[in-house]
């Protein structure tokens, strides 16, 4: 289990530095915007469908990020004293969100796959660029439920709790 942690620890490092560069392109855009547009009177068209890009990519990293440092919710609904009843529901909660990335991962491919056909109006290329976010995110997010769910099963048979 050890390798899966260190490996989802590189993944991570790489997720939290792809979005901080992506919400910099999209504060950055945004500004631009707003300057060329009110300033300059000459609205930058480009500009906005590629901060949407950068804002959904960022979004959906920032939730696989969320999920693995349990920022997300937290499953604690009895004293500390009875941890393997919250380890135990923790668990199903893990386990519950499996259906929800298998969902991701699955409609996600497919949204891609439909927006391979679809341009964008600015840019005119495929939406599947932005759409691909979606299960991108899912198989990170499946990475990251793994090691959950395994830190989980192992906390649940540690001897010395409940």
């Amino acid at each position: 289990m050890k390798v899966i942690k260190t490996f989802n620890d590189w993944v991570e490092k790489g997720l939290i530095s792809l979005s901080v560069l992506l919400f910099i392109i999209y504060i950055s855009l945004i500004l631009l915007q707003v300057v060329s547009r009110n300033y300059l009177h000459l609205p930058v068209l480009w500009a906005q469908e590629v901060a949407i890009f950068c804002f959904l990519w960022t979004i959906f990293l920032g939730a696989a990020i969320g999920l693995r440092q349990r920022r997300h919710y937290l499953v604690e609904a009895f004293p500390k004293k009875m941890e393997k009843t919250n380890h135990s529901l923790s668990l199903v909660a893990h386990v519950l969100i499996l259906f929800f990335v298998y969902v991701l991962i699955t409609g996600g491919y497919d949204f891609a796959r439909m927006g391979l056909t679809r341009l964008s109006n600015a840019l005119e290329i495929p939406q599947a660029y932005l759409f691909a976010s979606i299960p991108v995110s899912g198989l990170v997010m499946f990475l990251f439920i793994i090691e959950l769910i395994s830190n989980d099963v192992r906390a649940l048979f540690k001897k010395g709790a409940d």
